[in-house]
Protein backbone atom coordinates (compact mmCIF):
# COMPACT_ATOMS: atom_id res chain seq x y z
CA UNK A 1 0.00 0.00 0.00
CA UNK A 2 2.85 2.34 0.85
CA UNK A 3 4.50 1.52 -2.50
CA UNK A 4 1.39 2.55 -4.39
CA UNK A 5 1.33 5.87 -2.62
CA UNK A 6 5.05 6.44 -3.30
CA UNK A 7 4.58 5.82 -7.04
CA UNK A 8 2.15 8.69 -7.27
CA UNK A 9 4.96 11.09 -6.30
CA UNK A 10 4.22 14.74 -6.82
CA UNK A 11 0.69 13.99 -8.00
CA UNK A 12 -0.48 13.37 -4.46
CA UNK A 13 1.36 16.29 -2.87
CA UNK A 14 -1.32 18.71 -3.84
CA UNK A 15 -4.17 16.50 -2.70
CA UNK A 16 -5.85 17.89 0.35
CA UNK A 17 -6.54 14.80 2.43
CA UNK A 18 -9.43 16.24 4.36
CA UNK A 19 -10.81 18.73 1.90
CA UNK A 20 -13.29 20.33 4.23
CA UNK A 21 -11.45 19.69 7.48
CA UNK A 22 -13.30 18.98 10.67
CA UNK A 23 -16.16 21.30 9.71
CA UNK A 24 -17.77 18.62 7.58
CA UNK A 25 -18.47 15.45 9.56
CA UNK A 26 -21.36 13.94 7.68
CA UNK A 27 -22.49 10.62 9.11
CA UNK A 28 -22.18 9.06 5.69
CA UNK A 29 -18.65 10.61 5.56
CA UNK A 30 -19.07 10.92 1.78
CA UNK A 31 -18.38 14.64 1.95
CA UNK A 32 -14.71 13.85 2.38
CA UNK A 33 -14.50 11.81 -0.79
CA UNK A 34 -15.19 14.06 -3.72
CA UNK A 35 -12.35 13.16 -6.10
CA UNK A 36 -10.58 10.37 -7.93
CA UNK A 37 -13.65 8.12 -7.98
CA UNK A 38 -13.41 7.49 -4.26
CA UNK A 39 -16.87 8.84 -3.61
CA UNK A 40 -18.40 6.36 -6.05
CA UNK A 41 -16.65 3.46 -4.32
CA UNK A 42 -17.52 4.77 -0.85
CA UNK A 43 -21.18 5.14 -1.81
CA UNK A 44 -21.27 1.56 -3.08
CA UNK A 45 -19.90 0.31 0.25
CA UNK A 46 -22.02 2.60 2.40
CA UNK A 47 -25.29 1.80 0.63
CA UNK A 48 -24.70 -1.96 0.46
CA UNK A 49 -26.76 -4.14 2.77
CA UNK A 50 -25.47 -5.76 5.94
CA UNK A 51 -23.79 -8.48 3.85
CA UNK A 52 -21.45 -5.90 2.29
CA UNK A 53 -20.15 -5.73 -1.27
CA UNK A 54 -17.57 -7.96 -2.93
CA UNK A 55 -14.08 -6.95 -4.07
CA UNK A 56 -14.93 -7.94 -7.66
CA UNK A 57 -17.93 -5.62 -7.77
CA UNK A 58 -15.82 -2.75 -6.47
CA UNK A 59 -13.17 -3.42 -9.13
CA UNK A 60 -15.88 -3.05 -11.79
CA UNK A 61 -16.80 0.46 -10.65
CA UNK A 62 -13.23 1.63 -9.98
CA UNK A 63 -12.01 4.09 -12.65
CA UNK A 64 -8.94 3.58 -14.80
CA UNK A 65 -6.38 6.26 -13.86
CA UNK A 66 -3.23 7.06 -15.73
CA UNK A 67 -1.20 7.47 -12.55
CA UNK A 68 -2.08 3.86 -11.66
CA UNK A 69 -1.24 2.59 -15.16
CA UNK A 70 -4.97 2.17 -15.79
CA UNK A 71 -5.01 -0.66 -13.26
CA UNK A 72 -8.42 -0.71 -11.54
CA UNK A 73 -7.21 -2.97 -8.70
CA UNK A 74 -4.27 -0.72 -7.87
CA UNK A 75 -6.55 2.29 -7.75
CA UNK A 76 -9.09 0.41 -5.61
CA UNK A 77 -6.41 -0.42 -3.02
CA UNK A 78 -5.52 3.25 -2.76
CA UNK A 79 -9.17 4.30 -2.56
CA UNK A 80 -9.99 1.79 0.20
CA UNK A 81 -7.06 3.05 2.25
CA UNK A 82 -8.30 6.60 1.89
CA UNK A 83 -11.90 5.62 2.67
CA UNK A 84 -10.78 3.75 5.80
CA UNK A 85 -8.84 6.81 7.02
CA UNK A 86 -11.83 9.11 6.56
CA UNK A 87 -14.26 6.60 8.08
CA UNK A 88 -12.28 6.72 11.32
CA UNK A 89 -12.68 10.51 11.41
CA UNK A 90 -16.41 10.30 10.93
CA UNK A 91 -18.82 11.23 13.72
CA UNK A 92 -19.58 8.61 14.93
CA UNK A 93 -16.39 6.83 13.79
CA UNK A 94 -16.73 3.90 11.40
CA UNK A 95 -14.47 0.98 10.60
CA UNK A 96 -13.89 -0.43 7.10
CA UNK A 97 -14.05 -4.21 7.36
CA UNK A 98 -11.77 -5.85 4.77
CA UNK A 99 -11.52 -9.25 6.48
CA UNK A 100 -13.76 -10.92 3.89
CA UNK A 101 -13.16 -10.09 0.19
CA UNK A 102 -16.76 -11.05 -0.58
CA UNK A 103 -18.20 -8.81 2.13
CA UNK A 104 -16.46 -5.43 2.32
CA UNK A 105 -18.55 -3.21 4.56
CA UNK A 106 -18.57 -0.34 7.04
CA UNK A 107 -19.10 -1.17 10.70
CA UNK A 108 -19.33 0.91 13.87
CA UNK A 109 -16.20 0.93 15.98
CA UNK A 110 -16.11 -1.11 19.17
CA UNK A 111 -17.02 1.93 21.27
CA UNK A 112 -19.95 2.85 19.02
CA UNK A 113 -21.54 -0.56 18.55
CA UNK A 114 -25.10 -0.93 19.65
CA UNK A 115 -25.23 -3.33 22.59
CA UNK A 116 -26.84 -6.64 21.78
CA UNK A 117 -30.29 -7.11 23.29
CA UNK A 118 -30.43 -9.24 26.39
CA UNK A 119 -31.42 -12.81 25.71
CA UNK A 120 -34.59 -13.35 27.65
CA UNK A 121 -36.20 -16.71 27.96
CA UNK A 122 -39.39 -17.06 25.98
CA UNK A 123 -41.65 -17.32 28.97
CA UNK A 124 -45.28 -16.32 29.18
CA UNK A 125 -46.34 -13.82 31.83
CA UNK A 126 -47.81 -15.35 34.96
CA UNK A 127 -51.17 -13.69 34.26
CA UNK A 128 -51.33 -15.27 30.81
CA UNK A 129 -50.40 -18.66 32.24
CA UNK A 130 -53.18 -18.39 34.84
CA UNK A 131 -55.66 -17.38 32.12
CA UNK A 132 -54.75 -20.42 30.03
CA UNK A 133 -55.17 -22.69 33.03
CA UNK A 134 -58.58 -21.14 33.72
CA UNK A 135 -59.78 -21.76 30.16
CA UNK A 136 -58.66 -25.39 30.38
CA UNK A 137 -60.61 -25.82 33.60
CA UNK A 138 -63.65 -24.22 31.97
CA UNK A 139 -63.45 -26.55 28.97
CA UNK A 140 -62.59 -29.65 31.01
CA UNK A 141 -64.13 -29.13 34.50
CA UNK A 142 -63.17 -32.64 35.58
CA UNK A 143 -59.94 -32.63 33.57
CA UNK A 144 -59.42 -33.83 30.01
CA UNK A 145 -60.27 -37.50 29.63
CA UNK A 146 -57.58 -39.94 28.55
CA UNK A 147 -59.56 -41.17 25.52
CA UNK A 148 -60.35 -37.63 24.39
CA UNK A 149 -56.69 -36.63 24.57
CA UNK A 150 -55.68 -39.81 22.79
CA UNK A 151 -58.06 -39.16 19.89
CA UNK A 152 -57.03 -35.50 19.68
CA UNK A 153 -53.33 -36.30 19.51
CA UNK A 154 -53.96 -39.05 16.96
CA UNK A 155 -55.72 -36.62 14.60
CA UNK A 156 -52.91 -34.07 15.09
CA UNK A 157 -50.35 -36.68 14.00
CA UNK A 158 -52.49 -38.04 11.14
CA UNK A 159 -54.02 -35.00 9.40
CA UNK A 160 -54.17 -36.90 6.09
CA UNK A 161 -57.28 -38.75 7.30
CA UNK A 162 -59.09 -35.40 7.11
CA UNK A 163 -57.54 -34.65 3.70
CA UNK A 164 -55.16 -32.18 5.33
CA UNK A 165 -51.61 -32.00 3.99
CA UNK A 166 -48.71 -32.65 6.32
CA UNK A 167 -47.28 -29.21 5.43
CA UNK A 168 -50.16 -27.53 7.27
CA UNK A 169 -49.24 -26.15 10.67
CA UNK A 170 -51.20 -27.64 13.54
CA UNK A 171 -51.80 -25.99 16.90
CA UNK A 172 -53.26 -28.04 19.74
CA UNK A 173 -55.60 -26.29 22.18
CA UNK A 174 -55.78 -23.14 20.05
CA UNK A 175 -56.68 -20.18 22.26
CA UNK A 176 -59.02 -17.36 21.25
CA UNK A 177 -59.17 -13.83 22.62
CA UNK A 178 -62.47 -14.72 24.29
CA UNK A 179 -60.72 -17.37 26.37
CA UNK A 180 -62.23 -20.28 24.46
CA UNK A 181 -60.00 -23.07 23.19
CA UNK A 182 -60.40 -25.27 20.13
CA UNK A 183 -58.98 -28.79 20.19
CA UNK A 184 -57.04 -28.40 16.93
CA UNK A 185 -56.55 -25.64 14.38
CA UNK A 186 -54.70 -26.36 11.12
CA UNK A 187 -53.28 -23.38 9.22
CA UNK A 188 -52.95 -23.96 5.47
CA UNK A 189 -51.60 -21.95 2.59
CA UNK A 190 -53.45 -18.92 1.24
CA UNK A 191 -54.71 -18.06 4.77
CA UNK A 192 -57.07 -21.02 5.01
CA UNK A 193 -57.87 -22.82 8.27
CA UNK A 194 -59.46 -26.01 9.51
CA UNK A 195 -60.86 -26.24 13.04
CA UNK A 196 -61.18 -29.74 14.45
CA UNK A 197 -63.30 -30.48 17.51
CA UNK A 198 -62.89 -33.89 19.07
CA UNK A 199 -65.56 -35.77 21.00
CA UNK A 200 -65.79 -39.37 22.13
CA UNK A 201 -69.31 -40.53 22.97
CA UNK A 202 -71.44 -37.34 22.81
CA UNK A 203 -70.86 -35.55 19.50
CA UNK A 204 -73.59 -32.87 19.63
CA UNK A 205 -71.81 -30.45 22.04
CA UNK A 206 -68.75 -30.56 19.79
CA UNK A 207 -70.87 -29.55 16.78
CA UNK A 208 -72.19 -26.49 18.64
CA UNK A 209 -68.67 -25.60 19.77
CA UNK A 210 -67.43 -25.79 16.18
CA UNK A 211 -69.94 -23.17 15.09
CA UNK A 212 -68.70 -20.88 17.86
CA UNK A 213 -65.02 -21.53 17.14
CA UNK A 214 -65.49 -20.91 13.43
CA UNK A 215 -67.03 -17.50 14.12
CA UNK A 216 -64.30 -16.66 16.66
CA UNK A 217 -61.52 -17.56 14.24
CA UNK A 218 -63.11 -15.51 11.44
CA UNK A 219 -63.30 -12.51 13.76
CA UNK A 220 -59.74 -13.02 14.97
CA UNK A 221 -58.39 -13.22 11.40
CA UNK A 222 -60.50 -10.32 10.12
CA UNK A 223 -62.67 -12.48 7.86
CA UNK A 224 -66.41 -12.44 7.18
CA UNK A 225 -68.36 -14.88 9.33
CA UNK A 226 -69.48 -16.70 6.19
CA UNK A 227 -65.94 -16.96 4.84
CA UNK A 228 -65.16 -20.24 3.10
CA UNK A 229 -61.53 -19.99 4.21
CA UNK A 230 -62.44 -21.38 7.63
CA UNK A 231 -64.04 -24.80 7.87
CA UNK A 232 -64.95 -26.99 10.81
CA UNK A 233 -64.59 -30.75 11.21
CA UNK A 234 -66.22 -32.80 13.95
CA UNK A 235 -64.34 -35.97 14.90
CA UNK A 236 -65.90 -38.52 17.23
CA UNK A 237 -66.07 -42.24 17.88
CA UNK A 238 -69.61 -42.33 16.50
CA UNK A 239 -71.85 -39.57 15.17
CA UNK A 240 -75.62 -40.13 15.22
CA UNK A 241 -77.74 -39.28 12.16
CA UNK A 242 -79.41 -36.30 13.79
CA UNK A 243 -76.01 -34.81 14.60
CA UNK A 244 -74.86 -35.41 11.03
CA UNK A 245 -77.95 -33.59 9.73
CA UNK A 246 -77.21 -30.72 12.11
CA UNK A 247 -73.62 -30.51 10.86
CA UNK A 248 -74.72 -30.60 7.23
CA UNK A 249 -77.14 -27.74 7.86
CA UNK A 250 -74.33 -25.56 9.23
CA UNK A 251 -71.72 -26.73 6.72
CA UNK A 252 -69.63 -28.74 9.15
CA UNK A 253 -67.74 -31.84 8.08
CA UNK A 254 -67.87 -35.04 10.12
CA UNK A 255 -65.51 -37.95 10.54
CA UNK A 256 -65.88 -41.04 12.72
CA UNK A 257 -62.87 -42.77 14.17
CA UNK A 258 -61.85 -44.67 17.27
CA UNK A 259 -58.15 -45.47 17.68
CA UNK A 260 -57.55 -49.18 18.21
CA UNK A 261 -53.95 -49.01 19.41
Amino acid sequence: MAGTRAKMGKYLKGVERTRHGERVRDQAFLGYLSGYGRKKIAEAIFHSDSQGISWQNLVKIAPKRKEFNHDRKAYLKYALQDIAAHAEKNDPPLRLDLSKPDAIRLLPTASQRTPEPLKIRDRKPASMHRREQATKVRKYPAGEGREHKRLKEWVAKNPHVLVITSSSKCEIEYGFISGDRADLVFAHRKAMYTIVEVETTDALPGAHQLIKYRALLCAQKGLQLSASKVKGVLVAWAIPRDVKRFCKKYELEVWEHRPTE
